[in-house]
């Protein structure tokens, strides 16, 4: 005989379901098969009596639980039977059924199980199809009702509007048009009147103005209006001339008395004459750095006057224009001293500039009338040495040099070569023939 494998436990006892739907359980006498699972129900409840109940079992299902009426009487006692509340209806009772299913009976076997799932979701799709069914019945019964209400209402009589007698109703027809001919002659007649009223009007009004200028003409001397007319022409010449000498008077003030530049760039201004810096090769370098690298590059522009002006164009230059513009010196080394077996060679040097720290502050001033350009000069009592100089902004040299024989020792420069480098030392102030320091 083959092992017996239960499907599920019920009351304790181990059963399980053939194909035939009938259950074979371990009862207590031994192994008993039963027809139905009533009978299968009633022997276990028996033998579960005489048996002493475990202590917190939860009973099982007496009988099927009547899902159908258990979800209408709770969506009936909610206010309006929509989809959604239906839906949430549902979704509770699920979870209170899966609930008590898998932890409540924990002896239900899967048979039992899958039975009443199928039932509780069998009476879901019942409650779906009647709220279909009602809403649909609704839906016919709104429509129809404002029909059957027009018809039940007594449609109102509208009666045709009684036509106004003529004006001549109660004349006889030879009556009415003399009448008619009567009137017709008398509105002509009114509005030839009125015509000739107005006419006689338009031409009296017109003789009256044609009187009364050749009476003007005549009573009034002519040459008084003539000498007054030419007075008010002269005074009125007069004061478009006054107004516009004060007018140029004043564009005049406001021009700059100098030529002003057509292109952006920093520009020198000589003798009033305009002259264009270029740029030096290399950067000018902190002011805290006492002398610059090797400078190669001989000036370009040579100006003759030692009170100079700056004119700066640049774009946008009115919202970040400098309140002082530094001129840097820029020194020449004019000769090298090398130390060779303990003695001194010294060697002409040309070509070499450094840039140094000394510099000089010019005041910056707007010019009238020009929004991007900016003037720079020296005070009016400071005139510049002879000598090369470079005007800085925003970190860039503009090279130039003022004309003459080079005077200060600021501009000269010696190099001394030792065994722990390069010295740079201040020319003396004794001038050679060439016009260098020495």
């Amino acid at each position: 005989m083959p092992p017996f494998d239960p499907d599920g436990i019920y009351n304790g006892i181990p059963y399980r379901v053939l194909s035939d739907h009938s259950i074979e359980a371990m009862m207590p006498g031994g192994l008993v098969k039963f027809t139905s699972r009533d009978q299968f129900a009633a022997a276990s409840d028996q033998a579960k009596s005489n048996a002493i109940q475990p202590a917190g079992h939860t009973p099982p299902l007496e009988s099927p639980v009547d899902y159908y009426a258990i979800l209408t009487d709770a969506i009936r006692s909610t206010k309006q039977n929509s989809a959604q509340l239906r839906a949430l209806v549902y979704e509770r009772a699920r979870f209170n059924l899966k609930r008590e299913v898998l932890f409540g009976y924990s002896t239900m076997g899967l048979t039992d199980v899958v039975r009443q799932i199928h039932d509780f979701e069998h009476a879901v799709a019942r409650i779906e199809a009647k709220a279909i069914h009602d809403e649909s019945n609704v839906a016919d019964r709104e429509h129809s009702e404002p029909y059957r209400a027009a018809k039940s209402i007594n449609p109102v009589q509208i009666l045709p509007p009684q036509p106004v007698p003529p004006l001549y109703t109660g004349l006889s027809p030879e009556k009415r048009t003399d009448n008619f001919q009567a009137n017709r002659v008398a509105e002509e007649f009114l509005r030839h009147l009125r015509f000739t009223n107005k006419f006689i009007g338009a031409a009296l009004i017109g003789m009256a103005a044609i009187v009364g200028a050749v009476i003007i003409t005549m009573i009034w001397p002519s040459h008084q209006v003539t000498s007054r007319i030419e007075t008010a022409n002269n005074s009125a010449g007069q004061t478009i001339v006054a107004n516009s000498n004060r007018l140029d008077e004043a564009t005049n003030s406001a021009k700059p008395q100098f030529p002003l530049p057509n292109s952006f760039g920093i520009y020198a201004l000589s003798n009033n004459k305009l002259t264009e810096l270029k740029s030096l090769p290399m950067a000018v370098p902190d002011p805290r750095i006492a002398i610059s690298g090797d400078l190669r590059a001989p000036s370009t522009t040579t100006i003759a006057d030692d009170r100079p002006s700056f004119i700066i164009f640049r774009r946008g230059l009115l919202n970040d224009a400098p309140e002082k513009i530094a001129l840097r010196v820029i020194a020449q080394i004019a000769r090298e001293t090398k130390f060779v077996n303990g003695k001194a060679a010294v060697t002409e040097v040309d070509g070499v500039w450094r840039i140094r720290n000394i510099s000089r502050e010019l005041k910056v001033s707007p010019i009238p009338g020009q929004q991007e350009m900016v003037m720079a000069r020296v005070d009016d009592e400071v005139s510049l040495k002879s000598g090369r100089y470079a005007l800085v902004l925003n970190g860039v040299g503009y090279d130039f040099t003022i004309a003459g024989a080079v005077q200060s020792p600021e501009f000269c420069l010696e190099k001394f070569e030792t065994t722990d480098g390069s010295i740079l030392n201040q020319c003396r102030t004794r001038a050679s023939k060439n016009g260098r320091l020495l």
